[in-house]
C-alpha cells in the first residue's frame, strides 16, 4: 500500500509535568475517594443536596459511619454542609470530584450494560 493512503495517528498530547506538590496534593485526593463508603457518599450527594439522615436511610450505613465520611470530606473541601434549622445540608463542592465520580459512573454503565 502506497504511504499517502495510511491513516496517520494523532499526534501524541503532550502533558506537562507537575511539581511534587501538586502530585503529592493529587494523591492525597486519591487517597480521600479510595474507600468504598465515601464514594457511595459523594454518589447520593451527587443526585443532590441531602441531609445526614437522608444519606443513612439511603446507604444503609450507622449515622456515626455517614458522619464520620462527611467530616473527612468536609476537612478536605470536597463537600460543603449548611445548617438548616436541626439539621445539616451537605452537598459536593468540588469540582474535580465531580468530575471524577461522574467518570466512575459511566464506567458502571459500560461495566453493567
Amino acid at each position: 500500500m502506497p504511504e499517502r493512503n495510511k491513516i496517520k495517528p494523532p499526534p501524541k498530547e503532550t502533558i506537562p509535568a507537575l511539581s511534587p506538590m501538586e502530585y503529592e496534593f493529587e494523591a492525597e485526593l486519591m487517597k480521600l475517594l479510595a474507600h468504598p463508603g465515601r464514594l457511595a457518599v459523594i454518589d447520593q450527594l451527587l443526585e443532590g443536596p441531602k441531609t445526614v439522615k437522608e444519606l443513612w436511610s439511603a446507604m444503609k450505613l450507622p449515622q456515626s459511619t455517614v458522619s464520620q465520611h462527611l467530616a473527612l470530606l468536609r476537612g478536605r473541601g470536597v463537600v460543603l454542609g449548611r445548617r438548616e434549622a436541626n439539621s445539616v445540608t451537605y452537598e459536593v463542592i468540588h469540582p474535580i470530584v465531580r468530575k471524577l465520580c461522574k467518570i466512575l459512573a459511566e464506567s458502571r454503565k459500560l461495566r453493567t450494560g
